[in-house]
């Protein structure tokens, strides 16, 4: 898929047990790949849904991958590369989405180069917007952040943030640091095995002690 106005694939509403794979999305102008559980007249979450195997590169508007709420979704085995305003993997409970619920996925995935600014805000690569409700019930492991424009990885609220889990996750070289935790964040993070190298500024905590960054064993650099 190239050079398009808005999303390359958004499974919307209750969709489920689909599989996205062995695909390339290039220029899209919205999000490439995205799951948008609305919750909208009656639909239900959409859940067991599958992106894989996935190459993104240069969205020009929005992000690589997002899951805006639904259970047991997966990103697996993909690249993102080169995002001009967004992160390059959201997780937001935004636009009426359902609660998050089960357990979804990141593994095996590599963020390049990945979060952008927009709206005057400077986008993580991997981002967490508890914007209209809590963001839950998920875990991230061997996910690689390579030279992320600002923070590899950023947490906002208002709403609380827990039940999440990161392994096995390599930082190296982000342009402002590893986390960037907003001022407006509540809840917590467990990061075990989550490894930085040049960060200069590794983490800009402006949530005083209203959010726990937990650094669990085999951390550091953070």
């Amino acid at each position: 898929m190239r050079n398009l106005h808005a999303d390359g694939v958004n499974l919307y509403g209750g969709t489920s047990n689909s599989i996205i794979e062995n695909s390339h999305f290039r220029n899209t102008g919205d999000d490439a790949l995205a799951i948008w559980s609305h919750s909208g007249s009656n639909r239900p979450p959409g859940q067991n849904n599958v992106f894989r195997h996935n190459y993104v590169q240069i969205p020009w508007k929005a992000n690589c991958f997002a899951l805006y709420g639904g259970s047991d979704n997966k990103i697996e085995d993909s690249v993102c590369a080169d995002v001009v305003q967004y992160p390059g993997i959201l997780f937001a409970h935004l636009f009426s989405s359902h609660d998050y619920g089960g357990m979804n996925r990141v593994d095996r995935t590599t963020l390049i180069r990945a979060g952008g600014r927009a709206y005057n805000q400077e986008h993580g690569a991997l981002k967490l917007s508890a914007q209209q409700g809590p963001v839950r019930h998920l875990t991230v492991t061997e996910l690689d952040i390579l030279d992320a424009t600002f923070y590899a990885i950023q947490v906002q609220g208002p709403h609380v943030i827990d039940h999440v889990w990161l392994s096995g996750v390599a930082i190296q070289n982000p342009g402002n640091g590893s986390f960037q935790v907003n001022s407006n964040a509540i809840g917590s993070l467990d990061a075990v095995n989550v490894v930085a190298t040049d960060s200069s500024t590794q983490v800009n905590y402006g949530a005083g002690h209203s959010f726990n960054l937990i650094h669990g064993s085999g951390s550091s650099g953070w």
